[in-house]
């Protein structure tokens, strides 16, 4: 039987060694409350030259509930696929004094540009930069599928980007699980409607082809500036994920130019109604570095 639950005294082994030089940073200068997380900044090491920006994330408890278990085995995922550059730098894990970061916090380093939402919203950048992005988003699917984990919530707000976009790092494995071979797949919550994969919804397991379809919805997001089935309500989105419908038809995108529309190709393929019929990361990234420079470069 597997147990890939983090247990406490696997802890102490993941615990950031100067955490306490965030303890006594005053240099706050963002916080985030969402409706499960907290996500704080701060800066580490306040009193050295280059001090380094980091973010802290815990769970908004309530008395009654205990989310340790759910967090250290985000950390031990996180842990397991760091270092790699397409990954969102792991720090390590620890306890500040105030709530909600007194029970057990994540520590990574602080992105300053966001995440591919927040970036691009900001920033019009060519399509041969933006594909580029996708390239650094699927080398990190490949990476994290070599580890047999499924990243299960693949979405562009858990897309960070790095150095005004020359690089991309996934981040957010609150809803990963590691395939194990005894037992299937762990099971966690759910990523994100829309970009969940029909299979979550017809009854079916969620596996790395699960991360396939979103990232065709990743790609639609930053490439396209268009979220997935744009303009439908919850309940029309239900209907057309179990017919079969993909994410965004020809007419609810910008098409223009020979990039978008190659890539439009390949999310057609990821938006593949039966799981085994979705290419893998490997394939796609191997499809993606064949467009030719004639076609990347018409947009530089």
């Amino acid at each position: 039987m597997c147990d890939h639950t983090l247990v406490e005294e696997e802890l102490q082994r993941y615990t950031a060694t100067d955490f306490a030089a965030i303890e006594e940073s005053d240099s706050l200068f963002l916080e985030y409350a969402g409706p499960k997380t907290s996500i704080r900044t701060k800066y580490l090491n306040k009193d050295v030259k280059t001090p380094m920006a980091v973010a802290l994330k815990a769970f908004r408890y309530r008395e009654e509930e205990d989310h340790t278990q759910e967090l250290s085995n985000e950390l031990r995922i996180w842990r397991l696929l760091s270092p790699d550059p397409n990954i969102a730098y792991f720090l390590g894990a620890g306890e500040l004094d105030e709530w909600p970061f007194d029970k057990l916090s994540l520590v990574s380093r602080y992105y300053e540009c966001g995440n591919s939402n927040v970036f691009l919203e900001k920033n019009d950048i060519p399509d041969l930069q933006r594909v580029h992005l996708l390239k650094d988003v699927l080398k990190g699917i490949v990476h994290i599928h070599g580890k047999s984990i499924v990243h299960g919530d693949l979405k562009g707000a858990n897309i960070l980007i790095e150095n005004n976009g020359e690089r991309a790092k996934i981040s957010d494995f609150g809803s990963s699980l590691i395939e194990c071979k005894c037992q299937g797949l762990a099971e966690v919550e759910s990523g994100t409607f829309p970009w969940d994969a029909p299979e979550r919804f017809v009854g079916g397991k969620v596996t790395p082809k699960s991360d396939i379809w979103a990232f065709g919805c990743v790609s639609l997001e930053i490439l396209m500036d268009t979220p997935p089935y744009i303009s439908i309500s919850y309940v029309g989105v239900l209907n057309r994920m179990v017919k079969g419908d993909p994410p965004a038809t020809p007419n609810e995108v910008n098409l223009d130019g020979m990039v978008r529309a190659t890539v439009w190709s390949l999310m057609q393929d990821c938006w593949a109604f039966e799981p085994l019929k979705r290419p893998s990361a490997t394939e796609l990234l191997e499809k993606m570095e064949k467009i030719p420079t004639s076609v990347l470069g018409e947009n530089v």
